[in-house]
C-alpha cells in the first residue's frame, strides 16, 4: 500500500508601532509538519541465513526486518521491499524592531529562530536530523547626504544538530540487548 504523503504548512505575521512615527515591529512564525513517503528496496539476511547462524549471531541476524522477497541462496540474502513515511517538522519565528533616532539616522535588532527534526518510521530508525537555527542582528543606516549613506551590520548566528539512529522492531526485526552491542567492560 501507499505511504501516507501530508504537508500542513500554516502560521502568521503581526506587526505595528511602539511609539508613533518612531519605533516599529513586526513579529512572524512559520510551521510546517510533513509526512513524506518514500518506497525502499534493500537486501536483508535470508530466512535460511537466520537459521543457520547460532549465538550471538543469530541475535545480531534478528535485529534486521525479515525479507519479503526471494532469496540469492550464493549470499545468503533476500530482499525487502516496503513503503514507509517519516514525519518532519519545522518551526521558524523571527521579530524585528525598528527605531527611527531622526531622519537621518535608523537603527533595528532581528532575531530569529528556525527548529527541526522528525521521526523515520519503521525499518532501522527513529530519528531523522534535528537542527536549532539562531540568528540575531542589530544594524544602523545614516544618511550622510542625500549622495552618501553608510550601513553598519553586526551578526551573530549559531546552529546546532544533532542524529541518532535506534534499533527498530518493524518488520518482525527483534532488536539485540545491548548487552550483545556493548558487553559489560564497554
Amino acid at each position: 500500500p501507499r505511504a501516507p504523503h501530508r504537508q500542513n504548512d500554516f502560521g502568521g505575521f503581526f506587526g505595528g508601532p511602539i511609539a508613533k512615527d518612531h519605533t516599529f515591529f513586526f513579529a512572524s512564525y512559520e510551521g510546517v509538519r510533513l509526512r513524506f513517503p518514500h518506497p525502499f528496496g534493500t537486501s536483508v539476511p535470508s530466512l535460511s541465513a537466520r537459521l543457520a547462524a547460532t549465538g550471538a549471531i543469530q541475535q545480531l541476524l534478528k535485529a534486521f526486518p525479515l525479507p519479503n522477497g526471494p532469496e540469492d541462496p550464493s549470499t545468503m540474502t533476500a530482499v525487502l521491499t516496503g513503503n514507509t513515511s517519516d514525519l518532519n517538522s519545522s518551526d521558524n519565528s523571527s521579530i524585528r524592531v525598528d527605531h527611527f533616532v531622526s531622519e537621518r539616522v535608523q537603527v533595528f535588532g532581528r532575531y530569529s529562530e528556525a527548529r527541526s527534526g522528525g521521526t523515520g518510521i519503521g525499518f532501522g530508525t527513529d530519528s531523522l536530523p534535528v537542527a536549532n537555527l539562531r540568528s540575531a542582528t542589530v544594524g544602523a543606516t545614516w544618511l550622510i547626504s542625500f549622495r552618501a549613506t553608510t550601513d553598519l551590520r553586526l551578526n551573530y548566528s549559531r546552529t546546532d544538530g544533532s542524529l541518532s539512529f535506534t534499533p527498530d522492531p518493524a518488520g518482525g526485526a527483534e532488536p539485540p540487548p545491548d548487552s550483545l552491542l556493548f558487553p559489560a567492560p564497554f
